[in-house]
Order: structure tokens, then C-alpha cells, then sequence
């Protein structure tokens, strides 16, 4: 089946799975989502096609050759293959870039999430117009079974952070389990190559106003995953210092509140102290005002210089870290608006390229 034959089939659902040195279980994987995609009334009887999009990240294992067998096999499968690995953002973007779905669905390759929740996220999605779904293990009615307990303190720490700095009503930033309405996917214009795809996603998605609905999400860890997931310390503290990174980006002022207000305070009580200082040394002694000032001062340092030097060291790091905020919170109020022009100038292309009478193989790439 061509991707022409998929594309007019519509509409349908379109499961995207991200796949790296997958080959222990990405075919149990698939054919578990098969059976359930082929034998479960997944859609309320409407009949929906639908489509596996399976992503190789530049897998170095047999998982390239494994994806192929399986598309072979299966005729509504499909491989995205490029040969460089590029996280787990740049896997989510191929994927949605070739789904033709009305809706889409991200999974791991170990289906730590269980196919059962898409026909549960589409029916949160038509009871509440969402337009995206996030699946949330720590919401009410959510799971998490047989996870490893530092992992499990990682990623409580990480969705606690982005709940503190996000300012999102959300419990969950950080799980791939998601379903998204594809025409909301195609606005969001996304730009991140690992993991941090998944709070730039809400994040976008939010400056859009769209409609963010979590649904509760049973994870059951895969053990097998759990040596390999060992290797990868360094590859781990580098997505918490994005992460941190993300946070401070959107919200400064989480970070910087503390020491801002503790710095102006400090600034403040050694202004009085060394305003007290001042009065108790001013004397006018007619040899003119600003001879007399000077001489006040100098005798207030004599006596003691240490309070007019932290006055004036808290007095610039107050200016300094209150100029810091002003300058991240403008770059980001202005990334926001350069974002929601650019998404408006992306649909009209896109409105303009579907009603053109230029032939489809002629039209440039968007």
C-alpha cells in the first residue's frame, strides 16, 4: 500500500514509535499494538484505518533490518530510516511528519504504556474537543509498576520541577504517551532533537491556546530495558541540565526570586545604615555643601568601611539580577510572538498549497 492509498484513507490514526537499538522487543511490541489496532473495537465501531509509523534512529543493532521485516509483514506499517542517531525529538518529528492520521499517537518501543489507552485517549478527546491528551502516570487513576527506584525519583523530581516552572496545570511533561490532533501537531513548528521535545510541545502548544487534557496512564517498566538504560548516566545529566536550562528560560524568576528579593533587602537595610552613618558625620562647615557631603562620607568609610561596601556589592547584584529577568522574560515574551507569526505565515503556505492548482508533485516541500 502506496502512502498515496494511505493518505486518501482518512481519516484515520497514526501510531508513531521512536526506536534506538530496539531489537530485544520492537517486534513483540508491534505485533502486540497489531493485534489490538485489528481486533479491538479501539474507535466506537466507526471503522478508522490506520497506520504504524516506525522510526529508526540510527540504531547500530538489527533493529533497522527487524522495522523492514515488519513493514514487509504488515501492510499498514511504515519505516522512517536515517542512518544518525538524533534523539528521541528528532525520531517524534520524522514520524509526524510522514503521519497522515487525523489523529496521532506516541508510544515507546517497549510499550511500557499499553495500547488500551488509545481507545481510552480518543474518547477523553471527544468527550472534552482536546486537541491534545497527555497520558499522566501521576494523576488520579494513573500507574507506574516495576519501575527502578532511582529512575522513578528522577522522574518524579523532573515533573515536580516543570510543574513548579511551567506554570501548566498539567502532573506529567515528561511521558511520550500522548495523542494528538494532527492538525494541531502540524502548528506547533517543533525544533528540539531529544527528550526536551516533549515540554516544548506544551509549551507551544499553550502559546497557541490550544486545548491541553490529561488522561491517567497505567506504565509498566520493561524490565529488559534496565541494563541499557545503566549506560546512559552521562546522556541523563545532560537532559537534566536542559531541562533546568528550559525552566530558567521560561520562568527566571522561579530561580531568581530569593536572591532578587533577599539582595534588595540586604541593599536596602545597609542604605539605612549607611544614610545613619552620613547624618551622624554631616556637619556644615561653610567651606560649601558639596565639600561637606564628601567629608561625610569619608569619615562614615573610615569608621566603617565594610557597610558602604556591601551596600554598594548588594546594590548592583539587585540591579543586575533584576536587568536579568527584564532581558529573559522580553526574549521569551518575543520568542512567543515571533512563534505565533510564524504559525500563522506556516497555515496560510499550507491553506494556500492545498488549494493550489499546482500539481502535487511540483509544489515545494513546507
Amino acid at each position: 500500500m502506496t502512502s498515496e492509498d494511505l493518505e486518501r484513507e482518512s481519516p484515520k490514526l497514526s501510531v508513531v514509535i521512536p526506536c534506538h537499538n530496539e531489537e530485544r522487543f520492537i517486534g513483540d511490541s508491534v505485533v502486540e499494538l497489531v493485534r489490538y489496532l485489528t481486533d479491538v473495537d479501539w474507535d466506537g465501531g466507526n471503522g478508522r484505518h490506520w497506520e504504524i509509523i516506525l522510526v529508526n534512529d540510527g540504531s547500530t543493532d538489527r533493529t533497522a533490518s527487524i522495522l523492514h521485516d515488519l513493514a514487509d509483514r504488515y501492510e499498514h506499517i511504515r519505516v522512517c530510516d536515517y542512518p544518525r542517531a538524533g534523539g528521541q525529538g528528532m525520531a517524534l518529528q520524522s514520524g509526524f511528519r510522514i503521519a497522515h492520521g487525523e489523529w496521532v499517537i506516541a508510544f515507546d518501543a517497549d510499550l511500557d504504556y499499553k495500547p488500551t489507552h488509545i481507545g481510552e485517549f480518543l474518547k477523553v478527546a471527544a468527550d472534552t474537543g482536546a486537541d491534545i491528551v497527555v497520558g499522566s502516570p501521576y494523576m488520579k487513576g494513573g500507574e507506574i509498576r516495576n519501575c527502578p527506584p532511582l529512575r522513578l525519583a528522577m522522574s518524579r523530581l523532573a515533573n515536580w520541577y516543570f510543574r513548579c516552572v511551567l506554570n501548566l496545570d498539567l502532573s506529567t511533561f515528561t511521558a511520550i504517551l500522548r495523542l494528538y490532533r494532527r492538525e494541531a501537531l502540524n502548528k506547533l513548528l517543533l525544533a528540539s532533537f531529544d527528550k526536551d521535545i516533549l515540554p516544548e510541545i506544551l509549551l507551544k502548544a499553550d502559546a497557541l491556546k490550544m486545548l491541553i487534557v490529561e488522561a491517567p496512564a497505567r506504565m509498566n517498566w520493561y524490565q529488559g530495558k534496565a541494563g541499557k538504560r545503566r549506560q546512559n548516566l552521562v546522556g541523563t545529566a545532560a537532559k537534566a541540565l536542559k531541562h533546568i536550562e528550559i525552566g530558567l528560560v521560561e520562568n527566571p524568576f522561579f530561580f531568581l526570586k530569593y536572591p532578587l528579593i533577599g539582595s534588595v533587602l540586604l541593599a536596602l537595610w545597609l542604605s539605612f545604615a549607611v544614610i545613619w552613618l552620613f547624618t551622624r558625620h554631616f556637619r556644615m562647615t561653610g567651606a560649601g555643601v558639596l565639600a561637606d557631603i564628601t567629608a561625610a562620607f569619608a569619615a562614615a568609610f573610615a569608621q566603617s568601611p565594610h557597610t558602604l561596601i556591601f551596600m554598594m556589592v548588594a546594590v548592583q547584584t539587585a540591579l543586575f539580577l533584576t536587568f536579568f529577568v527584564f532581558v529573559v522574560l522580553q526574549n521569551k515574551l518575543k520568542r512567543e510572538t515571533d512563534f505565533i507569526a510564524l504559525t500563522r505565515i506556516y497555515g496560510a503556505i499550507q491553506e494556500e498549497l492545498r488549494t493550489s492548482t499546482i500539481p502535487r508533485h511540483s509544489r515545494p516541500r513546507i
